[in-house]
């Protein structure tokens, strides 16, 4: 490990951002779990800051532990910082596919039962008028959407500067903007 003024940076660097990693995700898991209102964006964003503060610590006990200069660990540092912004981004990715995509949740629907499960059945459990009324509740109660008089009005927010931005890439680099076009 770390031995009078030397790193081994076979053990010790590439584990910084995992280590954060995982302190991102056990925060993150606890806020979900047990805060009062169970919205996932506040949770990944809480474990997202927490994991950060980890490495930041984690670098700076690096830092006293060498006694080497700051410009000699700044390219460790800036490293560690990437490593955990793209694990972080790679986890926050995965989360919300598999939460939200249907796919996944039908496939992991269909593992529960290996006697197989009919179109009907899989029809009655994703009811589509449930599935977009609890999507609109969601929307609602994240202050993403409001309703008057009957009628969804987006606010402006962003989340959706973020699905704008999506679309707009997906329309330039596949020349359309779902899969249905």
């Amino acid at each position: 490990m770390i031995s009078d003024n030397t790193i081994d940076s076979g053990y010790i660097l590439p584990i910084i951002p995992l280590i954060s990693l995982l302190f991102n995700l056990i925060i993150q898991t606890i806020t979900y779990r047990f805060g009062s209102k169970r919205m996932l964006l506040a949770s990944e964003l809480t474990g997202f800051v927490s994991g950060l503060l980890i490495m930041l610590l984690l670098n700076g006990w690096l830092y006293i532990k060498s006694q080497l200069e700051l410009k000699s660990l700044l390219p460790i540092f800036i490293a560690n910082l990437i490593s955990y912004l793209a694990l972080s981004f790679w986890l926050v990715t995965l989360l919300g596919v598999i939460s939200v995509s249907l796919r996944f949740r039908i496939l992991f629907f269909l593992g529960r039962f290996q006697e197989g499960v009919s179109y009907g059945e899989i029809a009655n459990f994703f009811n589509a008028e449930d599935l977009i009324e609890r999507r609109l509740e969601r929307l609602i109660k994240a202050g993403q959407i409001k309703l008057e008089n009957n009628k969804y009005y987006i606010k402006k927010n962003f989340l959706f500067l973020i699905a704008l931005f999506v679309d707009k890439c997906k329309e330039t680099i596949l020349g359309k903007r779902s899969e249905f076009d």
